[in-house]
């Protein structure tokens, strides 16, 4: 119950802000906008983002080996549209969509702890790198915009709780909280509280050792984020939505963090006015940054229905499997 309120509470702030979108636009000038959109641009645009898919998916992978976790990278890619389907379709949002994906990977395993951790840190690094291309591209591009010195201060406090984070998992932080909770346990194995909270402990600090491995899965990452802001810089151009590649890396960097908060149906309304806010600093048409947000939310979608169609696959197959054997015991 309290989901589906939730769930509807997202809805309508959505259709509020997009109610407040068509109050300063006509939708004739959006669908004129989308009507005259260059298709060559858009599918280099759809391919680009598929790229970033693949590059944020090995970097999941990379993440999951460290914890011995051998998926194959096709498998995770499926696991990853699947995740967006039901973090789309489902009250939760992202939420819902991770945990499908947690519970589709660690069947049959005892070390599931382990796999929600990994997401976790996956997701932390996607917003590390994400700060860091989108704060190096300002303070390049160094814009002539109001609230400059706002937005600079809003990079660098992100990217400071960011890295503070990640330092929060170094192996000498967790000889010293493991010994602190030794000492106030008492060291009793076979004590419950003891054993559940000591793999609280060995979960939260599993990457303590995996330096390199962070530092690989942090390359794949700012691979994953040029590659992204490259679709969407593609998807500009068609629109005509004019904008330089090193200014767009900042704004899609701020657009994806506001669309990060929990607060509408797959950020549709958000992003737009996000984009709309951003790129009207640049003398850029409304009626042109709705239309590009409307783009990327169209890739979103499609990914969303590709994964329930792989979802549905799957079910399928293994419906047959299980006749297939029913069929076989009986005969």
């Amino acid at each position: 119950m309290k989901e589906k309120l939730l769930f509807l509470v997202k809805l309508s702030i959505s259709i509020f802000l997009l109610y407040l979108i068509f109050t300063k636009i006509s939708f004739t000038a959006i669908f004129d906008s989308l009507r005259h959109a260059d298709p060559t641009y858009f599918l280099i645009g759809f391919l680009t983002l598929f790229i970033a898919l693949v590059l944020n998916t090995k970097k999941w992978q990379l993440l999951l080996r460290s914890l011995n976790f051998n998926e194959d990278l096709l498998s995770l890619i499926k696991l990853n549209l699947i995740g967006t389907f039901y973090g789309t379709f489902l009250p939760g949002g992202q939420m819902t969509g991770e945990v499908a994906k947690c519970y589709r990977i660690s069947k049959g395993r005892d070390d599931k702890h382990k796999i929600i951790f990994s997401v976790a840190m996956d997701r932390l690094i996607s917003l590390i790198t994400f700060v860091f291309v989108g704060a190096a591209a300002f303070m390049i591009a160094r814009p002539n915009i109001p609230m400059y010195r706002e937005i600079l201060s809003v990079f660098i406090v992100f990217l400071f709780a960011s890295f503070l984070t990640l330092s929060l998992f170094s192996e000498k932080l967790f000889f010293v909280i493991s010994g602190l909770h030794k000492y106030l346990l008492g060291g009793n194995e076979s004590h419950i509280i003891y054993r559940i909270s000591h793999r609280a402990i060995d979960t939260l600090f599993s990457y303590r050792n995996s330096g390199r491995t962070l530092f690989y899965a942090f390359v794949w990452g700012l691979g994953f984020q040029l590659m992204n802001t490259l679709g969407t810089y593609f998807f500009s151009l068609a629109v005509s939505a004019n904008l330089p590649f090193i200014e767009l890396l900042w704004v899609n960097t701020l657009v994806n963090i506001v669309v990060v908060l929990p607060v509408a149906i797959m950020g549709l309304g958000v992003r737009e006015i996000s984009f709309a806010y951003l790129l009207s600093l640049f003398g850029i048409a409304i009626s042109k940054s709705v239309s590009l947000s409307l783009l990327i939310f169209t890739v979103a979608l499609f990914s969303a229905i590709v994964g329930g169609g792989i979802e549905l696959h799957e079910a399928f197959i293994k419906n047959n499997k299980l006749n297939s054997v029913s069929n076989n015991k009986i005969a």
